[in-house]
């Protein structure tokens, strides 16, 4: 830092100024304009379908460009996660609830609690929701849960029983 100017730095016979850095909601509100420029077919590269287990292994994409959608298939899944995050209430009178949060190792988790019957799910991004397999406090595995934010400060979940191959209707739980 130079001595004379307290926040500057002094590199050689060249006086810099830190950048400034953005705001959060300015990084989000860049994100959805770049999502609505892509959605209208905007995009300065070709679209390649692959499956993200593919993308390492591709000859057709340069290292760069494989490390570039891995960086942003993770800061879209933790946009995912982190708009869900909290706890979200629904049923008659809001009496029921649930929470998603973030634990130490990184991991998302999904906590619910019915009839005395507590279930927990770690959960993971499949395509544009997330999901996660629900386990009692038995350890025994009941469901499949599923979630995705919706309009306002609401989240949609559906669940599946063990088993079943259908979704039940959707659960519309809002959050304050």
């Amino acid at each position: 830092m130079h001595p004379d100017l307290p926040g500057l730095y002094y590199l050689g016979s060249v006086v810099l100024a830190p950048a400034e850095l953005p705001s959060v909601e300015r990084v989000l509100n860049e994100e959805e304009s770049v999502g609505s420029v892509e959605e209208a077919g905007a995009t300065h590269m070709p679209t390649i379908a692959m499956l993200p287990e593919q993308i390492g292994s591709s000859p057709e994409l340069s290292s760069n460009s494989r490390a570039s959608i891995r960086f942003t298939t993770h800061v879209k899944e933790s946009r995912m996660f982190y708009r869900l995050q909290g706890r979200w209430y629904y049923g008659l009178n809001l009496g029921q609830s649930y929470t998603i949060s973030k634990c130490g190792d990184g991991s998302w988790r999904f906590e619910e609690e019915l009839a005395g019957r507590k279930c927990t799910s770690t959960l993971r991004v499949v395509g544009d929701w997330v999901e996660g397999h629900l386990i009692d406090q038995e350890g025994q595995r009941t469901g499949t849960i599923r979630l995705q934010r919706g309009e306002g400060n609401s989240v949609l979940s559906y669940f599946r029983d063990l088993g079943s191959s259908n979704w039940s209707n959707p659960n519309e739980a809002i959050g304050w």
